[in-house]
């Protein structure tokens, strides 16, 4: 079962993150400081870190570049969560100081899972599920009715381009009435 680490100094919202994290069926192993969580880094192998950009009194930044540099740490997603004020408010920037995805608070903890499921999948333990390849018809009718149907795309194209040369398909011009008296005939 895939593990994420949360590096959230902020006891309330690493709770309900936990909780959320654990719902979806993911382990979830908590830091409230970034001392802490890079001396369990090794240990805890975590799919991918959510890192609240205010821990270690707003060295968020600092803590994610340091992830990036421990060996191991350098392809873990890290998803960073902040107000703006840490010198991160977007994508963007996240991707610029090292990070995967970047969270406004309040966090949408619905949002924050699914970007999770995204970048970790629903079980990594699982063994992959293959089913039988689909039907594929290989009789001669099929070929045919795939030749017919091309054939009259083709032909449909031909018109239009007949169309558009004889002019019918042309911007209007000042003789609207008369163009349009054209196409009535036409159809």
């Amino acid at each position: 079962m895939a593990k994420i680490m949360i590096l959230v100094p902020d006891e309330s919202l690493a709770g309900s993150l936990s909780e959320a994290v654990q719902r979806a069926g993911w382990l979830s192993v908590v830091y409230s400081t970034g001392k802490e969580a890079l001396s369990c880094f090794l240990a805890d192998q975590p799919a991918l870190v959510v890192l609240d950009l205010q821990i270690d009194d707003s060295h968020g930044v600092e803590l994610c570049r340091t992830i990036r540099e421990t060996h191991g740490g350098e392809l873990i997603p890290i998803l960073l969560v902040g107000t703006g004020a840490e010198g991160v408010q977007n994508f963007g920037d996240a991707l610029v100081e090292g990070g995967d995805y970047y969270f406004e608070k309040p966090l949408e903890l619905p949002r924050v899972i699914s970007k999770i499921r995204t970048y970790v999948g629903i079980d990594r333990d699982a063994p992959t599920q293959v089913g039988p390849p689909p039907v594929v018809d290989t009789s001669d009718q099929a070929d045919k009715d795939q030749e017919k149907d091309l054939t009259q795309r083709v032909e449909q194209m031909m018109d239009l381009g007949a169309a558009f040369k004889d002019g019918l398909l042309a911007p209007p011009t000042g003789n609207d009435g008369e163009r349009i008296d054209q196409l009535e005939k036409q159809l």
